[in-house]
């Protein structure tokens, strides 16, 4: 691959030349229904995002409408959450994995579909088998959930199409509720998804009387006010054109991340790989100098995570090592995190400030910024992020 800077990318525009995009309350149909004014369908919505996660909190707007579906004695009587899917909402299941372990305490299991019917677990009945798909059409979880139900009814969906085979063959139908997605590379889906595994941790904390009622409440309202309006998305926006005009084209792509860090970096690999076509590797963050350090190189973009002030320790070290081998990084931290860390003046190092003091809220607002990023990489290597080389939105 030709080393050049990217540059500046003055034919990439969010919006057409000749038009102004409205955001206020009158425009908000109008931008779900249609691209607008923007240059790609996946721009179009990243920028969704705050709409869409209110629009799945406007049907789960209590626990009771989340019970109404899955029952409070379900989940109370459920010993293991077994989550089974493909690509992007995999990841969505590890993120759920994560939540439900530290909120609910209940053990969780995540599969790919095939995975899971090579192993063949034992089907228990106190096990809710739970299938996340965008379309609800997905072969590989289809072959699955037909094994599954063989042995157990005990199976929920979360599905973006609603009344999809997937859906219509489980006995709990959840949906995400985020409107059409045009572009291949999910991302208000996603985000959607991930929005939605906040509401099943707390209900499944409520069903084993390990959470107080309110405390979905609470969460509802955090989600709603995560980003306000898409201007939040357009800050993020700004920061992530930044990063991308002022590093060289990279040859690979490194994620580094601890804990939510990690589960972060396994979409954020996905998103890069599936819209840029560059090699995207994960790394926990302090592993990374037991042997990957060897990648690092002047044409090697890292990503560092940090969620909190805990991780700092392990995490400068690694930060001093790849600048001192002339790498790339980007540090993704809240604003928490910005206001305790003072970073070494160096031109290959780039901070990227997420709009988010609740590191609980990671999951969402960090993956959007890596989405901002991954497509204005995308076009500015003159690919097309809405329909990446070989892939189509449902695998069949």
């Amino acid at each position: 691959m030709e080393e050049k800077n990217i540059g500046q990318i003055n034919s990439i525009k969010i919006i057409k030349e000749n038009a102004k995009i409205n955001l206020t309350s009158n425009n908000k149909q109008k931008i779900v229904e249609t691209k607008q004014n923007y240059s790609h369908y996946m721009i179009k919505e990243i920028y969704d995002t705050p709409d869409s996660i209110r629009e799945l909190l406007k049907h789960y707007n209590n626990s009771q409408s989340f019970f109404d579906i899955l029952p409070k004695e379900i989940l109370k009587k459920t010993q293991e959450i077994c989550f089974i899917a493909c690509g992007t909402s995999y990841n969505a299941g590890l993120v759920a994995k994560d939540l439900i372990n530290k909120i609910a305490k209940v053990s969780v299991s995540v599969f790919t579909p095939i995975n899971f019917v090579l192993t063949k677990p034992e089907i228990k009945k106190d096990t809710l088998y739970f299938f996340i798909s965008q379309s609800g059409t997905t072969t590989d979880s289809l072959i699955a959930m037909e094994y599954v139900l063989k042995h157990t009814e005990n199976v929920a969906t979360l599905t973006n199409v609603q009344n999809s085979k997937m859906a219509i063959l489980s006995n709990f139908k959840f949906y995400a509720y985020a409107n059409e997605e045009k572009a291949i590379a999910s991302t208000k889906v996603y985000t959607n998804q991930v929005a939605f595994m906040y509401l099943l941790a707390c209900t499944t904390a409520i069903s084993k009387e390990k959470a107080q009622e309110d405390l979905y409440g609470t969460y509802v309202s955090e989600l709603q006010n995560l980003f306000v309006s898409k201007k939040d998305i357009a800050t993020l926006h700004q920061t992530a054109n930044k990063i991308v005009q002022n590093i060289k084209q990279p040859h690979i792509i490194t994620i580094l991340g601890h804990n939510s860090g990690s589960i972060i970096g396994s979409e954020a690999v996905l998103k890069f790989t599936e819209t840029t076509y560059i090699p995207t590797l994960h790394f926990t963050t302090s592993e990374y100098l037991h042997g990957p350090i060897a990648l690092v190189h002047e044409n090697v973009w890292h990503f560092v995570i940090i969620s909190n002030a805990e991780q700092l320790n392990y995490t400068n070290k690694v930060i001093d090592k790849i600048l001192a081998n002339n790498g790339n990084i980007v540090v993704m931290a809240n604003e928490n995190i910005v206001k305790i860390i003072n970073p070494v003046k160096n031109n290959n190092l780039y901070l990227y400030k997420i709009p988010n003091t609740n590191e609980f809220y990671d999951y969402i607002s960090m993956i959007v910024a890596f989405q901002l990023v991954a497509f204005e990489l995308c076009v500015a290597l003159g690919n097309n992020p809405d329909s990446p080389r070989h892939l189509t939105k449902s695998v069949i």
